[in-house]
Protein backbone atom coordinates (compact mmCIF):
# COMPACT_ATOMS: atom_id res chain seq x y z
CA UNK A 1 0.00 0.00 0.00
CA UNK A 2 2.58 2.51 -0.81
CA UNK A 3 4.64 1.44 2.32
CA UNK A 4 8.27 0.33 2.91
CA UNK A 5 8.88 -2.49 5.66
CA UNK A 6 12.52 -2.81 6.90
CA UNK A 7 13.55 -5.64 9.53
CA UNK A 8 15.31 -3.72 12.42
CA UNK A 9 18.06 -5.88 14.00
CA UNK A 10 19.38 -5.54 17.49
CA UNK A 11 17.96 -2.40 20.17
CA UNK A 12 18.81 -1.76 23.63
CA UNK A 13 19.30 -5.10 25.13
CA UNK A 14 19.97 -7.20 21.60
CA UNK A 15 23.43 -5.79 20.63
CA UNK A 16 25.93 -8.33 22.43
CA UNK A 17 26.94 -9.99 19.26
CA UNK A 18 27.38 -7.23 16.99
CA UNK A 19 30.70 -7.05 18.10
CA UNK A 20 31.80 -10.52 17.11
CA UNK A 21 30.04 -10.24 14.28
CA UNK A 22 31.65 -7.58 13.03
CA UNK A 23 34.75 -8.13 13.97
CA UNK A 24 35.46 -11.29 11.31
CA UNK A 25 34.99 -11.48 7.92
CA UNK A 26 33.79 -14.81 7.77
CA UNK A 27 30.73 -14.51 10.26
CA UNK A 28 30.20 -11.04 8.47
CA UNK A 29 29.80 -12.46 5.43
CA UNK A 30 27.72 -15.60 6.65
CA UNK A 31 25.17 -12.86 8.22
CA UNK A 32 24.92 -10.32 5.37
CA UNK A 33 24.38 -13.30 3.39
CA UNK A 34 21.65 -14.95 5.42
CA UNK A 35 20.04 -10.94 6.10
CA UNK A 36 19.96 -10.79 2.51
CA UNK A 37 17.94 -14.12 2.45
CA UNK A 38 15.61 -13.62 4.77
CA UNK A 39 14.72 -9.72 2.95
CA UNK A 40 14.45 -11.63 0.19
CA UNK A 41 12.14 -14.64 1.39
CA UNK A 42 10.32 -12.20 3.50
CA UNK A 43 9.78 -9.53 0.57
CA UNK A 44 11.18 -6.97 3.34
CA UNK A 45 12.66 -3.15 1.85
CA UNK A 46 15.52 -3.20 3.43
CA UNK A 47 17.28 -3.26 6.94
CA UNK A 48 17.86 -0.95 10.08
CA UNK A 49 20.85 -1.40 12.32
CA UNK A 50 20.20 -0.78 15.74
CA UNK A 51 23.41 -1.64 17.22
CA UNK A 52 23.77 0.34 20.93
CA UNK A 53 26.71 1.07 20.36
CA UNK A 54 30.42 0.61 19.28
CA UNK A 55 32.59 0.73 21.84
CA UNK A 56 36.04 0.99 20.89
CA UNK A 57 38.00 1.92 18.20
CA UNK A 58 38.18 -1.46 16.82
CA UNK A 59 34.56 -1.86 16.54
CA UNK A 60 34.13 1.38 14.54
CA UNK A 61 36.60 0.16 12.06
CA UNK A 62 34.42 -3.06 11.91
CA UNK A 63 31.00 -1.65 12.01
CA UNK A 64 32.40 0.74 8.94
CA UNK A 65 32.75 -3.11 7.40
CA UNK A 66 29.57 -4.67 7.97
CA UNK A 67 27.90 -1.57 6.98
CA UNK A 68 29.68 -1.22 3.66
CA UNK A 69 29.67 -4.77 2.75
CA UNK A 70 25.86 -5.12 3.32
CA UNK A 71 25.52 -2.08 1.03
CA UNK A 72 27.46 -3.48 -1.13
CA UNK A 73 25.23 -7.31 -0.66
CA UNK A 74 21.80 -5.00 -0.85
CA UNK A 75 23.11 -3.02 -4.36
CA UNK A 76 24.11 -6.16 -6.16
CA UNK A 77 20.51 -8.01 -5.09
CA UNK A 78 18.21 -4.97 -5.45
CA UNK A 79 19.09 -1.59 -6.27
CA UNK A 80 16.08 -0.57 -4.36
CA UNK A 81 16.96 -1.81 -0.90
CA UNK A 82 17.22 0.37 1.67
CA UNK A 83 19.90 0.22 4.62
CA UNK A 84 19.44 2.36 7.83
CA UNK A 85 20.72 2.78 11.14
CA UNK A 86 19.53 3.60 14.91
CA UNK A 87 22.25 6.04 16.13
CA UNK A 88 22.26 7.51 20.18
CA UNK A 89 21.60 10.74 20.24
CA UNK A 90 24.90 12.18 22.24
CA UNK A 91 28.20 12.67 21.99
CA UNK A 92 28.86 9.79 23.93
CA UNK A 93 26.62 7.50 22.31
CA UNK A 94 28.40 8.89 18.93
CA UNK A 95 32.49 8.15 20.40
CA UNK A 96 33.11 5.84 18.61
CA UNK A 97 30.80 6.10 14.95
CA UNK A 98 32.30 7.77 12.12
CA UNK A 99 29.61 9.19 10.47
CA UNK A 100 31.47 10.28 7.68
CA UNK A 101 32.30 6.46 6.53
CA UNK A 102 28.42 5.50 7.59
CA UNK A 103 26.79 8.34 5.83
CA UNK A 104 28.56 6.69 2.24
CA UNK A 105 26.31 3.50 3.05
CA UNK A 106 23.15 4.36 5.06
CA UNK A 107 20.18 6.18 3.37
CA UNK A 108 19.41 7.75 6.78
CA UNK A 109 20.18 7.38 10.74
CA UNK A 110 17.13 7.28 13.04
CA UNK A 111 18.16 9.53 16.28
CA UNK A 112 16.93 8.21 19.69
CA UNK A 113 15.84 11.43 21.19
CA UNK A 114 14.03 10.28 23.70
CA UNK A 115 15.25 8.13 26.71
CA UNK A 116 17.07 11.07 27.53
CA UNK A 117 16.32 11.46 30.98
CA UNK A 118 15.54 8.32 32.99
CA UNK A 119 16.13 9.04 36.12
CA UNK A 120 19.97 8.19 36.31
CA UNK A 121 20.84 11.61 38.03
CA UNK A 122 18.36 10.12 40.70
CA UNK A 123 16.14 12.82 39.82
CA UNK A 124 13.08 12.95 38.08
CA UNK A 125 13.61 14.60 34.20
CA UNK A 126 11.83 14.94 31.00
CA UNK A 127 12.05 11.65 28.65
CA UNK A 128 12.69 13.99 25.79
CA UNK A 129 12.48 17.97 26.24
CA UNK A 130 12.40 19.59 23.14
CA UNK A 131 14.96 22.10 24.47
CA UNK A 132 17.83 22.92 27.34
CA UNK A 133 16.40 23.46 30.48
CA UNK A 134 17.32 24.36 34.15
CA UNK A 135 18.76 21.29 36.40
CA UNK A 136 19.16 18.68 32.83
CA UNK A 137 22.49 18.47 33.73
CA UNK A 138 24.55 16.77 30.77
CA UNK A 139 21.46 14.99 29.50
CA UNK A 140 20.77 16.13 25.87
CA UNK A 141 17.79 17.96 24.38
CA UNK A 142 16.27 17.57 21.26
CA UNK A 143 17.61 20.61 19.70
CA UNK A 144 21.19 19.79 21.31
CA UNK A 145 21.11 16.70 19.68
CA UNK A 146 20.30 17.38 16.36
CA UNK A 147 22.60 20.71 16.50
CA UNK A 148 25.43 18.18 17.66
CA UNK A 149 24.63 15.49 14.65
CA UNK A 150 24.68 18.03 11.94
CA UNK A 151 27.49 20.59 13.09
CA UNK A 152 29.86 18.73 15.38
CA UNK A 153 29.40 15.44 13.52
CA UNK A 154 28.81 16.86 9.45
CA UNK A 155 25.88 14.65 9.29
CA UNK A 156 23.29 16.09 6.54
CA UNK A 157 20.16 16.80 8.01
CA UNK A 158 18.13 14.88 5.04
CA UNK A 159 20.26 12.29 6.42
CA UNK A 160 18.60 12.28 10.24
CA UNK A 161 14.77 11.40 11.06
CA UNK A 162 13.61 12.37 14.21
CA UNK A 163 12.68 10.11 16.84
CA UNK A 164 9.46 10.31 18.70
CA UNK A 165 8.27 8.49 22.29
CA UNK A 166 4.72 7.25 21.77
CA UNK A 167 5.41 6.70 25.77
CA UNK A 168 6.13 7.94 29.01
CA UNK A 169 8.06 7.78 32.08
CA UNK A 170 5.99 8.09 35.87
CA UNK A 171 8.57 9.08 38.72
CA UNK A 172 6.60 8.07 41.44
CA UNK A 173 7.07 10.87 44.92
CA UNK A 174 8.42 13.34 42.86
CA UNK A 175 5.89 16.49 43.55
CA UNK A 176 7.32 18.14 40.35
CA UNK A 177 10.76 17.53 37.89
CA UNK A 178 14.41 18.03 38.99
CA UNK A 179 13.72 15.80 42.15
CA UNK A 180 14.40 12.66 44.03
CA UNK A 181 11.98 9.56 43.49
CA UNK A 182 11.26 6.35 44.28
CA UNK A 183 10.30 3.96 41.58
CA UNK A 184 9.35 4.66 37.57
CA UNK A 185 7.52 3.07 35.05
CA UNK A 186 6.81 3.72 31.71
CA UNK A 187 3.34 3.74 30.41
CA UNK A 188 2.21 3.60 26.85
CA UNK A 189 0.58 7.25 25.40
CA UNK A 190 -2.89 5.64 24.98
CA UNK A 191 -2.72 5.16 28.69
CA UNK A 192 -1.85 8.55 29.49
CA UNK A 193 -4.07 10.38 27.67
CA UNK A 194 -6.71 8.17 29.34
CA UNK A 195 -5.67 8.66 33.20
CA UNK A 196 -7.88 10.08 35.64
CA UNK A 197 -6.84 12.23 38.48
CA UNK A 198 -4.08 14.13 36.99
CA UNK A 199 -3.55 17.45 35.52
CA UNK A 200 -1.58 18.43 32.54
CA UNK A 201 0.66 21.45 32.79
CA UNK A 202 2.98 22.48 30.16
CA UNK A 203 6.88 23.80 30.18
CA UNK A 204 7.36 26.71 28.12
CA UNK A 205 11.23 25.96 28.51
CA UNK A 206 11.48 22.62 27.26
CA UNK A 207 8.51 22.73 25.05
CA UNK A 208 7.20 19.68 26.62
CA UNK A 209 3.54 18.75 28.61
CA UNK A 210 3.71 16.34 31.63
CA UNK A 211 1.49 15.62 33.93
CA UNK A 212 0.83 15.55 37.74
CA UNK A 213 -1.54 13.85 40.66
CA UNK A 214 0.52 16.21 43.36
CA UNK A 215 2.63 13.35 44.19
CA UNK A 216 3.82 12.08 40.79
CA UNK A 217 5.15 13.53 37.30
CA UNK A 218 4.52 11.71 34.16
CA UNK A 219 6.57 13.14 31.45
CA UNK A 220 5.82 12.52 27.92
CA UNK A 221 4.91 13.92 24.25
CA UNK A 222 1.34 15.10 22.85
CA UNK A 223 0.85 16.59 19.33
CA UNK A 224 1.74 19.74 20.54
CA UNK A 225 5.53 19.23 21.67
Amino acid sequence: AGRKILISLGGANSSSMFSSVAANINTRTTFIQNLVTYVANNHDDGADFDWEQPGSPSDSTNEIALMKETHEAFQKVDPTLLLTMAIGSSAYGGRYRNYDSLSQYVHWFNVMTYDMDQGWSGKSGYNAALYYYAGMGSDYSVDQSITYLTRSRQIPPSKLVLGVPFYGKTFNNSSRFNTPFSFSSTPFYYDIVNLAGWTRYWDTVAQVPYLSNGSSVITYDDSMS
